[in-house]
């Protein structure tokens, strides 16, 4: 958003480094989303390319809002940069060939998965990874959910519900 605001009028990273004073790599950075972006920022980047009203306040919180923790990172996952980009995907779309797409499986689902795929783990890995699984699924049911598709194989359930019934998940709202 803030490259194509800049592209609009003309403009090269260099010249609204200079205009800024600040460095061209900062401005980069700003624009790649490789460094926060603070309210002084959005209030000198919308001055210079003439942004107001409902645009300016979209940016604004924005800015404001990447300062806020997400609710996955204290669990410390490993995949935390995909956590984030699912976070904020307007769409989703999962495929599931004999195991249940992680957005859509219980805790006992998930931890018979995750056990499977790597049965060396100690438990607090295991309980770590089910937890990052359930806090993922809060998305769902967000004021603003993702548009979703899915498309699993019947091995997803049956599979797994042989061995484990309890694990079959129930998320008929999330099916379409």
């Amino acid at each position: 958003m803030l490259r194509s605001l800049r592209t609009e009028k003309g403009w090269t990273v260099d010249q609204v480094a200079d205009r800024l004073q600040v460095s061209s790599s900062k401005v980069s950075r700003l624009e790649n989303g490789l460094r926060g972006v603070s309210a002084a920022d959005i209030r000198n980047l919308c001055d210079l390319y003439g942004v107001d009203g409902e645009q300016r306040q979209r940016l604004t919180e924005l800015a404001r809002a990447s300062k806020q923790r997400a609710r996955w990172q204290p669990l410390g996952l490993p995949y935390s940069t995909y956590v984030g980009l699912e976070a904020d995907a307007a769409s989703i779309s999962d495929y599931g060939l004999g195991i249940m797409p992680g957005l859509l499986q219980t805790a006992d689902y998930a931890r018979a998965v995750v056990r499977a795929a790597v049965p060396k783990w100690v438990p607090e890995v295991v309980k770590q990874r089910v937890e990052g699984r359930m806090a993922r699924q809060q998305l769902l049911f967000s004021e603003h959910p993702p548009t979703s598709r899915r498309l699993s194989t019947s091995q997803c359930c049956t599979g797994w519900s042989a061995a484990l019934p309890s694990c079959v998940p129930s998320f008929s709202g999330c099916w379409s």
